[in-house]
C-alpha cells in the first residue's frame, strides 16, 4: 500500500478497495482546462465516483488514492489492473510541462510496482504485458466494457513522455545506488553493528563478513556512536541463513541457530 508522504493527498470518493492486480499505468487527459487541485477536489464528491490515483498539472501532483486500491477511471477490466494518472489538459494537447511534472511520479510508481518504462498497446494490455498505456488503449483492449474514451489522444507524444519517465527512473536508481554505497561505507566505519529486531532484542555483530552480508538484508540507520540495522521479526530466517553462510564450522551451524533463537526470545 503506497501513499507518497511528500505529495498532497485528497481522498477521492471513488475508492474501490484493494486492486487484484497491477500490470500497467494508465495515462488520461482531463479534456478540460481545470487545475489538478480542482480535479482532485471534484473527485471527492462527484456523484459518478469517477476517480484516478493522481491528478497532475504543471505545478503539482496530487494523490487521491492509495496506489494499491482500485480507481474508477477506465471501466471494469481497466480499473482492476491499473494505476491511473489524470493529466490536466486537452487530448493531443497536454502541455509538455504537465508531462514533465507527471513523469517523476509515474517513474516512482513504475519502480515501486515493477512496471517498465515502455509504451504498450491494446493487445499487450489485454495479455497482461507490463507497461504504460493510455485510456484509449484500455478502451480497445476491453471492448466488452463498452468504453468510448480515446484520451490522451492519437497524437499524444508517447516517445517523448516515455523518455521523460525513463530518465526519471534512471535518476531514482542512481540515487538509490548512492544510498546503498553510503550505507555500506558507514557500516564499515564501525567495529560493531547492532541488529535491532522487532521484539526489541539487540544482536551485536563484529565479524566484517557478517556485517557485509547483513548490509544487504537490512535498512541501515545512523545512530550516535554505532550503526543500527533494523530488521523485522519476519527476517529471522534470512539472518540465520546469512550467518550460516559466513561463519566457520566452529561453532557449528546448529549452535549458531540455537543461540540466535535464544536471543530472539524463542528459546
Amino acid at each position: 500500500m503506497t501513499i507518497y508522504s511528500d505529495l498532497p493527498y485528497v481522498h477521492a470518493l471513488g475508492d474501490g478497495g484493494v486492486r487484484p492486480a497491477t500490470t500497467c499505468v494508465v495515462i488520461h487527459a482531463t479534456d478540460n482546462t481545470a487545475s489538478a487541485s480542482a480535479e482532485a477536489s471534484y473527485a471527492q464528491t462527484r456523484p459518478d465516483k469517477t476517480s484516478a490515483h493522481f491528478y497532475v498539472d504543471d505545478r503539482q501532483v496530487i494523490q487521491a488514492l492509495d496506489t494499491s486500491h482500485e480507481a474508477y477511471g477506465c471501466l471494469y477490466h481497466g480499473n482492476r489492473i491499473s494505476i491511473q494518472f489524470e493529466l490536466c489538459g486537452l487530448s493531443n494537447q497536454v502541455p509538455d510541462s504537465v508531462m514533465r511534472k507527471a513523469a517523476g511520479t509515474v517513474a516512482r510508481v513504475c519502480r515501486d510496482n515493477d512496471i517498465p518504462a515502455r509504451k504498450i498497446g491494446p493487445a499487450d494490455v489485454r495479455n497482461g504485458v507490463r507497461g504504460i498505456c493510455g485510456h484509449g488503449d484500455i478502451t480497445l483492449a476491453f471492448p466488452e466494457d463498452g468504453g468510448d474514451h480515446t484520451d490522451p489522444g492519437n497524437a499524444y507524444p508517447w516517445n517523448t513522455f516515455i523518455s521523460y519517465v525513463g530518465a526519471d527512473m534512471d535518476e531514482i536508481e542512481r540515487k538509490a545506488g548512492n544510498a546503498d554505497v553510503q550505507a555500506n561505507a558507514l557500516l564499515n566505519d564501525y567495529d560493531t553493528v547492532t541488529i535491532k529486531l522487532a521484539n526489541g532484542t539487540d544482536y551485536k555483530v563484529t565479524n566484517q563478513a557478517k556485517k557485509n552480508r547483513l548490509a544487504e538484508l537490512a535498512d541501515l540507520q545512523a545512530a550516535t556512536g554505532q550503526s543500527t540495522v533494523t530488521l523485522s521479526q519476519s527476517d529471522r530466517d534470512a539472518i540465520v541463513a546469512a550467518l550460516l553462510n559466513v561463519v566457520p564450522a566452529v561453532p557449528t551451524a546448529a549452535q549458531i541457530a540455537d543461540e540466535l533463537a535464544k536471543r530472539l526470545g524463542n528459546g
